[in-house]
């Protein structure tokens, strides 16, 4: 059977998109905050080109541990080029040390005056809401929709988008 290009359109029309993927979040005075699942250099690259939009960024971010080391440093520059501030913290460590992620992340980063390490990614979630404003655009990028962290052969509840709308949440009816 054939479809026609209204078919097709109105079908495309009516899927939802997948929770985690280039979800946008909007705030009443905090900017805007888009969370990813991205985590590889090329996910991080067409985010930044097709979203940037000239707009103050801030991008959390880590990269998982026991996994390809090569991409830290490629991934750190890539988000030194498009962001004024840097957020780095937990991503899956699994075995690795933390610290010794982030070093090699950081060997990307030209500008380390604007880099931040923050290890709980709860903590580094609520940091970069408290700094944010109006305009700024807020990248939360490596978990999507995901709800756990492995860290050191452990398994952290967690979740980003559930944990930014409960941030979000509280702030907004504070400031009602």
């Amino acid at each position: 059977e054939k479809f026609n290009k209204i078919q097709i359109n109105k079908s495309i029309n009516n899927l939802s998109p997948l929770p985690g993927r280039r979800q946008f979040i909007t705030t009443k005075d905090k900017g805007m905050f888009i969370i990813d699942y991205a985590h590889t250099v090329e996910a991080y690259r067409s985010l930044f080109r097709e979203i940037s939009d000239n707009q103050e960024i801030t991008t959390l971010f880590g990269c998982g541990g026991d996994r390809d080391k090569s991409k830290r440093k490629i991934t750190g520059g890539l988000v030194d080029q498009y962001s004024k501030n840097i957020i780095i913290t937990e991503d899956n460590s699994r075995t690795e040390k933390f610290s010794s992620i982030h070093r090699d992340i950081r060997e990307g980063i030209k500008n380390s005056k604007k880099v931040v390490i923050i290890k709980s990614r709860k903590k580094a979630i609520k940091y970069m809401f408290k700094i944010s404003s109006n305009n700024k655009l807020n990248f939360i990028l490596g978990k999507g929709n995901e709800n756990f962290i492995y860290e050191n052969n452990k398994v952290l509840k967690h979740n980003d988008i559930i944990y930014l709308k409960k941030i979000i949440k509280n702030h907004e009816h504070k400031t009602v």
